[in-house]
């Protein structure tokens, strides 16, 4: 926390334009007294439990009162131009959802995240994760914004529903670009706003990944695949899905991490029980899209197998769900 809202306190921007809200979702380590003594001009909103990323963004952009909105993670420090540069993209484009350039915390000239792709199991991958930052300055299309780093008008928010709360962990960020794009909006990678992720705080990273990351990714992946892909994708996204999780159920269990099996299996239990609720998702944005599905699968949002694999393999030494 310290490294991101210090790094706020330097950034190229008028602080009397700049309200910082900082949602606290049920901690008991005593981050918020520490962040009311430290930082008193945060804004600090407790909630009584974890909520997760979603619900928690939503209740801090509810009691904002700007116009636009910047969801930062806690584990970020930001460069001195991040948030102007959003802005100065967002004040000629009002109508998209702007996301930053991600670098590594403790490798920063390594790129960790520069606009995303999805695969065939709605799983979203970043092209160019691992690469050295030599890419040029830039604004471009991209699938979906990283909810470690994004901006949004706020009007346009309330009118996209938000994040959905029951993602809570992982994919929540990509379904809220994958529904803004059905929904006529689009999402901008903006090269020149540059923060730096730490990532796998709540997670985890690698065979260190947390039980409770497999499961949302698990569940999250397949309901990205049920809301927004058209039938011919559903059921090639389902069966490949399935043989993908089945993998790694086996390759858990073989291994020891029972927990880790049980939290996939767990994650199809819960499909089963919510089919209802993730079909009728889809149903509603049958009517408020203005947009094909099919519009998803074009070279820019969609990875081919020998992408999507390359990538996998690139980042495995990273982290095993994200």
């Amino acid at each position: 926390m310290d490294p991101c809202l210090s790094s706020l306190l330097k950034i190229n921007y008028p602080r009397d334009k700049l309200e910082v809200i900082v949602v606290d979702n049920g901690s008991t380590d005593g981050s918020v007294e520490y962040i009311k003594e430290k930082y008193p001009w945060v804004k600090l909103i407790r909630l009584n439990k974890n909520y997760g990323y979603a619900i928690a963004n939503n209740v801090g952009a509810k009691f904002s009162k700007g116009k636009f909105l910047v969801f930062l993670n806690n584990d970020t420090a930001v460069d001195k131009n991040w948030l102007i540069e959003l802005i100065k993209v967002a004040i000629q484009n009002p109508n998209v959802i702007l996301t930053s350039k991600a670098l590594f915390f403790h490798k920063p000239d390594t790129i960790e995240w520069n606009g995303s792709k999805i695969t065939l199991i709605a799983r979203a991958i970043c092209p160019n994760i691992g690469e050295k930052d030599k890419q040029p300055t830039e604004k471009r299309y991209t699938l979906s914004p990283y909810g470690a780093s994004m901006l949004v008008g706020k009007e346009i928010f309330e009118k996209l529903g938000g994040f959905d709360g029951d993602y809570f962990i992982s994919y929540e960020d990509k379904d809220l670009g994958l529904r803004a794009w059905l929904m006529g909006y689009s999402v901008v990678y903006v090269s020149t706003s540059v923060f730096y992720h730490v990532g796998g705080g709540t997670g985890g990273r690698g065979k260190y990944v947390s039980d409770i990351l497999i499961f949302h990714s698990v569940k999250n992946s397949y309901m990205n695949i049920i809301k927004y892909f058209d039938i011919t994708h559903i059921v090639l996204g389902v069966i490949f899905s399935l043989m993908f999780n089945i993998y790694f159920l086996l390759k858990f269990a073989t291994n020891g991490r029972i927990n880790h099996a049980k939290m996939i299996t767990l994650a199809h239990v819960w499909l089963l029980l919510n089919s209802k609720n993730i079909l009728k998702k889809r149903i509603v944005l049958n009517y408020e899209a203005k947009r094909k599905r099919r519009f998803l699968f074009n070279d820019l949002f969609y990875a081919s197998f020998r992408e999507a694999f390359e990538v996998f393999r690139r980042k495995s030494s990273l982290t095993m769900f994200s």
